[in-house]
């Protein structure tokens, strides 16, 4: 697990298996918040944090 989610670990993942959520951050799309808690959406905290762009932060 802890392999996961070192840097070196991810950098491989995003040079190797480059993904649409990958993308969705470069691009600064927005992150959508609902008013309920879902778990196919991230909660209001990650949301205000990143100023509602998507970001693929880890660890």
């Amino acid at each position: 697990m802890e392999d996961a989610v070192q840097y070196e670990s991810q950098n491989r993942r995003w040079e190797n298996w480059y993904s649409e959520a990958d993308a969705a951050q470069d691009r600064r799309d927005k992150t959508p918040f609902s008013s309920t808690d879902t778990p196919d959406l991230p909660p209001l905290a990650w949301v205000t944090y990143w100023r509602g762009e998507a970001s693929n932060m880890f660890g």
